[in-house]
């Protein structure tokens, strides 16, 4: 074993941090966090034996050779006398179409036509629609789910505020549209509480509409982990690339807080919107490697914060956020206790 060369395999990720690194399995969806000084190892002597490493930092044998022990029982590297045929993961990112996910405020419903429904929405590659109702909401969602019949929209997320009884109507679509996958109700009364499950059609919270769309990460469980997603972290914000937020007037925004307006669709189509307005593109492209705190973490390819990155003044280098995350990278600490899969092994020091 010692004469092998070693190598983690092409879906394991190592990411460094401030104080800490983390090991990401994009395969098995997993994240390990570890020292340092270990990710430096790994990466430095990936493609060389065991005995190169153990040679060079005799002092350390002992604690080397546990976390080698961790890095094979966890089967998180490669074990071969011949590496020849395992190529890094490619880090290009590119997406064919425009856009992925729209927000839409529906208050008055004729701002919109048929035509935005059936026909531009497909144009632009949405996957994902999310329609916000403040009023008129069953009749509004109903005409909006039979134009989108025939759509190439994957899922749509319903945002409104609670009325006795109305999951009974709802359940009554969601028979009848298969792609309606979640309601939230917000603005909800504090009987309810805030009730989130990954198994609930419906979800219930006391919090107003902004603070549910673009809430930083609360706990682990937030985290996203997958290849195509890694991919897009490392060139663009995982939770606000390729979005864009209609308010109830049609007027086309980066996100639900943001004061400028970059046209209507009353005016002007979509795609002609976002083309001629390169801060939209640009906003897209604020990875978390452009935004102070984040850029220390070792979780940062795997995170959805929804947060709007800002600059407090144009000279800045960096984006800041104007709240704090549930997460620390300077302390390693949650604000409740998450347990993560890190070995029990001492640090080399």
């Amino acid at each position: 074993m010692i004469n092998k060369k070693f190598q983690l395999f092409q879906c394991c990720i190592p990411v460094k941090g401030i104080k800490r690194g983390s090991v990401i399995d994009l395969q098995r969806r997993l994240v390990f966090t570890l020292p340092n000084q270990i990710i430096d190892y790994v990466s430095e002597y990936s493609g060389k034996s065991i005995y190169n490493l153990f040679y060079d930092f005799k002092a350390n044998k002992t604690i080397l050779k546990k976390y080698i022990r961790f890095f094979y029982d966890s089967e998180l590297f490669i074990l071969s006398e011949n590496l020849d045929g395992f190529s890094p993961l490619e880090t290009v990112y590119k997406r064919p179409l425009l856009v992925d996910i729209i927000s839409m405020e529906i208050e008055d419903i004729k701002i919109y036509n048929q035509s935005f429904f059936q026909n531009e929405l497909d144009y632009l590659g949405i996957r994902s629609l999310k329609l916000i109702f403040k009023k008129n909401a069953l009749d509004n969602i109903d005409k909006i789910l039979k134009w989108l019949e025939n759509s190439k929209i994957q899922s749509i997320v319903l945002f409104m505020e609670y009325e006795n009884n109305i999951e009974e109507k709802l359940n009554i679509l969601r028979a009848e549209h298969a792609r309606l996958m979640q309601v939230v109700f917000y603005n909800c009364s504090k009987n309810y509480g805030a009730v989130y499950s990954q198994e609930s059609f419906y979800f219930y919270d006391i919090l107003p509409l902004d603070k549910i769309f673009y809430k930083g990460v609360q706990k682990i469980d937030d985290f996203f982990i997958n290849i195509n997603s890694y991919l897009e972290a490392l060139h663009y914000n995982l939770n606000f690339n390729r979005t864009i937020y209609i308010d109830q007037y049609g007027n086309v925004k980066r996100h639900i807080l943001d004061d400028k307006m970059f046209g209507n669709i009353g005016d002007k189509k979509m795609d002609a919107i976002i083309l001629e307005n390169e801060s939209i593109s640009e906003f897209w492209k604020i990875s978390k490697d452009r935004i102070a705190v984040c850029k220390d973490c070792e979780f940062r390819y795997i995170c959805t914060d929804g947060r709007v990155p800002v600059k407090l003044a144009s000279e800045d280098f960096f984006y800041t956020h104007l709240t704090k995350c549930s997460y620390d990278p300077y302390k390693n600490i949650w604000n409740e206790y998450e347990n993560l899969k890190e070995p029990d092994i001492q640090l080399i020091t």
